[in-house]
């Protein structure tokens, strides 16, 4: 049978977390992973949670039972997080590289949020 995320055609928008569980899916069937699909489907999970998945959800969560299955994963999540990153706007390497890695207020987390320096 196959899965509403098997009949999606090409993938451009490499913006994560504006994905949802279809996008993931199309991902998934990109990379050659499309057998996959109906963990992510039957997880609920969206781009912003599959950039986030660890070698642990993989195996316990999701449990996907086939080394080669968590190992090809692991590796195409990695490709994605790199093409994410390289697209994203406003990353916080970005930020800091136009402050001069700071701001007059404190320092600039990973996540974008200031941090106040101690007075």
């Amino acid at each position: 049978s196959y899965s509403f995320c098997t009949l999606l055609g090409g993938m451009k928008n490499y913006n994560v977390n504006e994905w949802g569980v279809q996008e993931a899916c199309q991902w998934l069937q990109e990379v050659g992973l499309d057998r996959l699909s109906d963990v992510i489907e039957r997880n609920e999970i969206d781009g912003g949670m599959l950039v986030e998945l660890t070698r642990d959800d993989i195996r316990e969560e999701l449990e996907i039972e086939s080394l080669g299955d968590r190992k090809a994963l692991l590796k195409a999540l990695d490709e994605l997080r790199t093409k994410y990153n390289e697209n994203r706007p406003n990353r916080p390497a970005d930020i800091l590289a136009e402050t001069g890695g700071g701001t007059k207020y404190g320092l600039v987390l990973p996540d974008g949020n200031q941090k106040r320096a101690q007075a």
